[in-house]
């Protein structure tokens, strides 16, 4: 026999055996015939990590932020708080000054006491006049108007049972010629009050609280 034959019967057997093998019912694979589950058991099966999660609250509308008040205006209390004290006033006196002292003396049961004063003092003029160095060297003269050096007002305050100095304020040597300021006694006593100036007029007032002005003598010792 020639190969040509052996050929052909090799292609028979291997058709033979193909189609008996397709006839022949596989196997049932398990996990291919697996029921499909229904809608309802669908919904029973664990959701799988690609879900969301589910929600436990019920979102509502925000309630609204209510608007703030304004705030009221901050005021920064005044640094001694007894300014705002109806002060009674015992002393009031305006004097041009020549060299002379006023003293008093007054029983501070309730401090402070405020001692303030206004004083202007008399001007002074110097006129300065001669050549001067530079371009044509013509003649100058210039006028100042300063207060007078000699002019001073002092207040002093002494502890009126021993002498000793409580306090003392003033203008040593003005500067302008008008000036002013506020002295204040926190001492309780019998008190011995100054008033010394020099080619100055001056307004002073010194005042106390209310308390002060029921007439009780105090005593020294």
């Amino acid at each position: 026999m020639s190969c040509r034959f052996y050929f052909h019967l090799a292609v028979l057997i291997v058709s033979i055996l193909l189609f008996s093998c397709g006839c022949t019912e596989l196997p049932e694979d398990t996990a291919l015939s697996a029921p499909v589950p229904t809608t309802d058991e669908a919904s029973a099966l664990p959701s799988s990590p690609t879900e969301p999660t589910p929600e436990y609250v019920n979102y509502s509308t925000p309630i609204p932020t209510p608007t703030p008040e304004a705030r009221p205006t901050f005021t920064r209390p005044p640094d001694d708080m007894n300014s705002q004290v109806n002060y009674s006033l015992i002393y009031d006196e305006s004097k041009e000054y020549k060299g002379e002292v006023v003293s008093f003396d007054y029983d501070l049961l309730y401090p402070p006491m405020i001692i303030s004063f206004e004083a202007t003092t008399v001007s002074l003029t110097d006129t300065k006049a001669g050549t001067s160095q530079f371009g044509s060297k013509g003649d100058y003269s210039v006028t100042t108007t300063n207060p007078n050096p000699a002019a001073f007002y002092r207040v002093s305050v002494y502890d009126d049972c021993t002498g000793e100095l409580i306090k003392e304020d003033g203008v040593v040597k003005f500067a302008r010629l008008t000036q002013k300021d506020e002295m204040k006694i926190l001492e309780t006593g019998k008190l011995h009050i100054e008033l010394y100036g020099n080619l100055a007029t001056v307004n002073t007032k010194i005042k106390v609280a209310p308390e002060n002005l029921n007439g009780n003598n105090m005593t020294c010792g």
